[in-house]
């Protein structure tokens, strides 16, 4: 099962977030960080397999998630920082 990968960077004083691993075309850019990454984690959601990552104005990972369905169907979050 292919794993989609959705990225929140700054660039600029702004944060924009890519969908695996297209950082020239982001989808959608933010002022907020916390807009840009309740919009990631949207997309990420989305997806039956996806890792949410999030970088702090230094480059520093903050935020690492794995969303996953189970056989259920229920949607799983798991922070793997």
């Amino acid at each position: 099962m292919q794993v989609t990968f959705v990225r929140v960077q700054p660039s600029g004083g702004i944060w924009g977030v890519t969908l695996n691993g297209d950082e020239a075309a982001p989808l959608s850019k933010f002022t907020r960080l916390d807009d840009a990454v309740d919009y990631a984690r949207s997309l990420a959601a989305e997806n039956a397999r996806s890792i949410l990552e999030c970088q702090n104005r230094n480059g520093r990972l903050e935020v690492r998630e794995e969303f996953y369905s189970d056989e259920s169907g229920d949607l799983n979050i798991r922070s793997i920082l």
